[in-house]
Parts: structure tokens; sequence; C-alpha cells
């Protein structure tokens, strides 16, 4: 970052900045700038300004940054979120910010198969994946073919047997399980059954709220 002849930089392989960036650094900003903006502040890049205005001889210090967010109200802020372990859901940030949320039904690849870990420990006998030659005991090494618009579902699908429901593409010919048994490794051929009860969520842009909420004004 630069402003004018002044360079800034950040050691992020220093003790408490390396922290940060696994824990999700772009995740992180964002939300730190939406939270500047609910606050009336400019946002993010009102922090990079103050920042680079100060004098100084090394890079920027989390002990400024949590002086800078203290000064601003987002004390609170800085601890749970830079301090925590955890970051908040990021559904709420984006809906603040300009994007509406559109649901829409999703089907489910039901198997009849219940699992602990890598482990099946119940099968709906009727089901799908007990039909197949799967057996309690089984180790799950994989599957194909893999999902990556998973839909939610919540428990008002009325079934125990959730393994594969949301991570499992459905209607697909060729799926399979790999499953290891006695020490053998092979794939087991399933047709899964589909079944209702997903809901997929999509964030739409609100272009004008968008332009509005992100506008920079120092």
């Amino acid at each position: 970052m630069t402003d004018g002849s002044q360079s800034l930089s950040v050691r992020w392989c220093a003790e408490g900045y390396e922290n940060l960036a696994y824990k999700g650094g772009a995740i992180l900003a964002f939300l730190t700038d939406v939270e500047l903006r609910k606050h009336g502040r400019p946002g993010l890049m009102e922090m990079i300004a103050d920042l680079g205005k100060q004098q100084r001889s090394g890079p920027i210090t989390l002990n400024e940054i949590a002086k800078w967010m203290k000064d601003h109200d987002l004390e609170d802020f800085y601890q749970r979120y830079y301090e925590g372990n955890g970051l908040p859901e990021i559904d709420d940030a984006l809906k603040t910010a300009g994007y509406v949320v559109q649901e829409s039904e999703a089907e489910l690849t039901y198997f009849g198969v219940r699992n602990e870990g890598d482990r099946v420990v119940e099968l709906d006998p009727n089901g799908p994946a007990a039909l197949a030659g799967m057996k309690v005991g089984d180790q799950i090494g994989g599957y194909f073919p893999t999902r990556d618009d998973r839909p939610r579902y919540t428990e008002q699908i009325g079934t125990r047997f959730t393994f594969g429901l949301n991570t499992i593409q459905p209607g697909r010919t060729g799926t399979y399980i790999d499953i290891i048994r006695d020490g053998r490794q092979f794939q087991l051929p399933v047709q899964p059954k589909i079944i209702r009860g997903g809901r997929t969520i999509r964030y739409v842009a609100d272009k004008n709220k968008l332009e509005s909420f992100f506008s920079y004004r120092p």
C-alpha cells in the first residue's frame, strides 16, 4: 500500500498476522468494511488512509489496528473476530451491503445411510445403498459425482439417513461410493433415490444499493 512516497507493509508470517491470514483475511477485511459502514464510517479505506498518514519506520502493527478500531467504536468487533477464533456468518453482511437472497427448491440424493465420520453405522434396509450391498461397519473412502452447489436442508426432511443428501449430485448415471471393507477397497455402484426438501440459496446483487453502500465518502 502506498501513500505518496511512503510504502506500508505487514509481515504476514509474523506472530499474530499469520493467524489472521489463515482464518480468512479477505473475508475478515470485507466484514470489517461492512461493519464500519454500518457505523456511519467511510469503510476500510478510511483505516488504510489514516494509518498511511502516520510516520513510521516499520510495518503496521496489530496494536495500531486495535487502537484505530477502538477509537472508531469497533473495539468489541476487534476482540471477537481479530483476537477471537471465529468469524461471524457472512450472510447478514451480504444482505446489509446490498445483496438480495433468492431461495429455490433443490433435490436431495438419498442413499439410506447414517454415518459417523467415514463409518456406516445404520442402513435403511430398503434404501438404495443397502440394496446395492453396503453393510454396517463399512468405511466410506469417497464417492462420485460430488456436488458443488450444496443445498441446505433441515430436520423437516424426516430422515436420519443423511449421508450424501446434499454432497452427491442427483440424477447422474455412474454414481458410486468407495467402500473399504476387511482391508479391501472397491467401488460400490448405487442408484440413489431423489427426494425433496433441499433449498438452494443465491445472492443477487442490487446494483444501486451496492454502489451506494460501497461508495467512498472521505
